[in-house]
């Protein structure tokens, strides 16, 4: 129920700061038009404001909570995936990754992000700020999923609004 919470206001929010709505979360990846790649592995998107470079550099599975008293549901497991993300346009960059983020198990069930806790890997990308990136400026963080202990986070795919979309797979 928070997560829907959750998951429901952010959507809000980033179609009520933008004039292009947001990209459903929750919704599972497609594979149509998406490049594939692997951990590690960058992609180049274009955006409204040019191309942005895009890097999963590390997942972290299972991953700890930074604050002690924070805890993943009972049954569930919280993992990180860090994304890095470089400006390459000659404007600024706005957008918000949890309106164009989509993961998915290996069955291609869609994977709730839970952005709102931190992790003791690093910093998260703020889900409600998002990204605001002039030209040449880098941004590093965790987006943070919650899943069933046993489940596997097969694939997850960013699409930044209005630009292109990249996949990369994990197992």
């Amino acid at each position: 129920m928070r997560k829907t919470l959750i998951t429901a206001m952010l959507a809000l929010a980033v179609a009520g700061c933008s004039s292009t709505a947001a990209a459903p979360t929750g919704k599972a990846p497609t594979t149509a038009a998406a490049a594939k790649l692997s951990i590690g592995s960058t992609a180049t998107l274009s955006t409204p404001s040019g191309p942005i470079e895009v890097t999963l550099v590390q997942v972290v599975d299972p991953a700890t909570p930074k604050e002690p008293y924070m805890k993943p549901t009972s049954g569930e497991r919280w993992i990180g995936v860090q994304f890095k993300i470089v400006n390459k346009g000659s404007s600024q960059f706005v957008d918000s990754p949890m309106g164009g983020l989509a993961a998915a198990d290996p069955q291609g069930q869609p994977e709730d992000e839970f952005p709102d806790q931190e992790i003791s890997a690093g910093p998260m990308i703020d889900p409600l700020a998002g990204i605001h990136l002039q030209p040449g400026d880098t941004t590093l963080g965790f987006i943070v999923y919650s899943l069933p202990v046993g489940t596997k986070m097969a694939r997850i795919q960013y699409t930044p609004k209005g630009g292109s979309t990249a996949e990369w797979v994990l197992s």
